[in-house]
């Protein structure tokens, strides 16, 4: 069974060379390597290393957008029956093709297999694995898998029948929980999953891992706005907890007022989760104690005046 790999690529020549390293390194080797590069600046570099290997195409794309329209543009270029996918700066274990593969081949209905993997920081030696749920086993739904029960879809992880790019695609406008997006995208449009136990997969988390320590509130409002209807309180107390602590661990007291602006202001979300996530917040972060009773304030008042109106 031939397979391709594709991987977007931007600013990525310090890490590509150990990621292809990897791929070729791989106990059943791939038919093709196809790199998708972003506008990158260090392109130079990075057609360096591509040219040694023969197997390798890179495609330049004119404009800059996003890894998830390079994940596409690959994904529509390659001709193998199945496609796989990693990051410019994860790396796989000689094994993982092969695992995957496996699952392929003996399950002819499977077409999407995904997996654990293992979080690596600041070195090889500080490693920790992340053991995936099966989502079919569960039974749940695709945010309850994510947010719920704290699994993780990652795209390094991922391994697709090229078909699938009849059902779904990888969303070009969302610049964040890219991964996420499409994993809900594959549910919605019943696409047959298989979860691989076997952690065989590096991903580097050096500056970027799960919800990133790095906030960009308007992706993150996108994906909330675009799967509003599958949302609960719990979801959007996971969303809001980790957006506030990274925001507090920053000191950005500008975004952190955004975040409450969004989330304890605007959104339609239970008034008791709010005031909940207002004392809490507020308890642990003195900086910020005045916001949170300003808020919670106006809160109070806004229910007093809706009380007095249905009265």
């Amino acid at each position: 069974m031939n397979y391709s790999v594709v991987i977007p690529i931007y600013n990525s020549s310090t890490t590509l060379q150990r990621t292809l390293n990897s791929v070729l390194s791989q106990n059943v080797p791939p038919n093709a390597i196809i790199l998708v590069d972003d506008r990158s600046s260090d392109l130079k570099q990075i057609k360096a290393i591509v040219s040694k290997i023969e197997i390798c195409t890179l495609i330049e794309k004119s404009l800059k957008s996003n890894a998830a329209h390079s994940r596409n543009i690959g994904w529509e270029y390659s001709l193998d029956e199945v496609v796989f996918f990693i990051d410019s700066d994860d790396e796989w274990l000689p094994n993982h093709t092969e695992v995957y593969l496996n699952y392929f081949k003996e399950n002819i209905e499977i077409e999407c297999v995904y997996g654990s993997f293992i979080n690596v920081f600041t070195n090889q030696e500080n490693t920790e694995e992340f053991i995936v749920q099966d989502y079919r086993q569960l039974n749940c739904s695709p945010s309850d898998f994510i947010l719920k029960y704290n699994n993780d879809f990652r795209t390094s992880t991922l391994a697709l029948r090229r078909n699938v790019i009849d059902k779904v695609k990888f969303d070009d406008k969302a610049f964040k929980h890219q991964d996420w997006d499409f994993f809900f995208s594959l549910a919605g449009a019943s696409v047959v999953f298989k979860c691989s136990s076997l952690p065989t997969v590096h991903l580097n988390c050096f500056g970027n891992h799960r919800m990133s320590a790095s906030n960009n509130l308007r992706a993150t409002l996108y994906f909330i706005d675009k799967w509003e209807a599958m949302l609960t309180n719990t979801h959007y107390s996971k969303i809001f907890k980790t957006l506030m602590l990274n925001s507090i661990t920053r000191k950005d007291e500008i975004e952190l007022k955004t975040i409450y602006k969004e989330f304890v202001l605007i959104r339609k979300i239970d008034i008791a989760l709010k005031l909940k996530w207002l004392c809490v917040i507020g308890s642990v972060t003195p900086k910020f104690t005045a916001l949170s009773v300003r808020l919670l304030r106006n809160m109070l008042a806004h229910k007093r005046r809706l009380m007095c109106a249905v009265n």
